[in-house]
């Protein structure tokens, strides 16, 4: 669960002391309303690439596999024009706060940092790795965490009738980046025979076409491997800027080969 009491008092940009801020009340640039049915489906792509190119193009840039999925997101979602030029994106990572022998069904939270987006440019990965290192450092800081946050379990014993008054206003992520790791190898194998592939990601259901513009969802991916492979889920639910998997589909190509990266797509 992404919780919307923490919020990042920024990034600060590595070498410069300078603090990027995101605006969690920034309003989405205004773009024509796509003539679209009542009713919506997110656009969906999952795809595969090698570890070893994965990790090699990540490590070629100063960063590592989980800040190169943030330089991609960034790279699509920019492009598409849910995000102006040279300005700053917040992307959720999730954070798990489990500890030892920690019985809690849901032990996340939300860890967002600010990173900037420039058109034609790709994403300075040893900046999102600062990035990551200094936020969640703060989540840890007494004093840079709110105290809200610290009611985050009293969420989970609200009535619906309460969250439904609170959440009124709330707004989905503007881009959320999920490392899964290999913990679906625990499910690869069954009865003795391996699947080829595994696919762990978020479903985001079919709704009401003004409902996604009102929430306004932006882009979820979900990062998974096997050691080998790479499995990354890719779904942008921004009804006029993703109408079809086929938009999605050109901005994926072209962010992916602005890296050197070779995706091979399920569908």
């Amino acid at each position: 669960m992404i919780s919307p009491a923490f919020t990042s008092p920024g990034s600060q940009k590595p070498g410069t002391g300078e603090q990027l801020h995101f605006d969690p009340g920034r309003p989405v640039p205004a773009a024509p309303l796509l003539p679209l049915p009542d009713r919506y489906s997110a656009a969906d792509l999952v795809l595969e690439v090698d570890a070893a190119e994965w990790n090699s193009v990540a490590a070629a840039h100063d960063g590592t596999a989980n800040g190169l999925m943030v330089g991609v997101a960034v790279g699509i979602l920019g492009p598409s024009g849910r995000i102006a030029d040279d300005s700053v994106v917040r992307v959720d990572i999730p954070h798990s706060r489990r500890g030892i022998d920690d019985p809690r069904g849901n032990a996340t939270t939300g860890l967002p940092i600010a990173v900037p987006y420039r058109k034609g440019e790709r994403t300075d990965l040893r900046g999102v790795r600062a990035f990551i290192r200094q936020a969640a450092r703060a989540y840890a800081d007494p004093a840079t965490t709110p105290a809200l946050q610290h009611l985050q379990p009293v969420q989970m014993m609200l009535p619906r009738i309460v969250l439904a008054h609170f959440s009124r206003t709330a707004k989905a992520p503007e881009c959320l980046c999920t490392n899964l790791g290999e913990t679906g190898q625990g499910v690869a194998t069954i009865a003795g025979v391996r699947a080829r592939s595994v696919l762990m990601r978020p479903v985001v259901c079919t709704g009401e076409t003004d409902l996604f513009r009102r929430l306004e969802v932006g882009l979820n991916l979900s990062w998974s491997s096997d050691g080998e492979t790479v499995t990354l889920a890719i779904t942008g639910a921004d009804p006029d800027r993703f109408p079809n998997r086929a938009a999605l589909r050109d901005q994926v190509i072209d962010e992916f080969a602005a890296w050197g990266l070779t995706p091979r797509f399920w569908q």
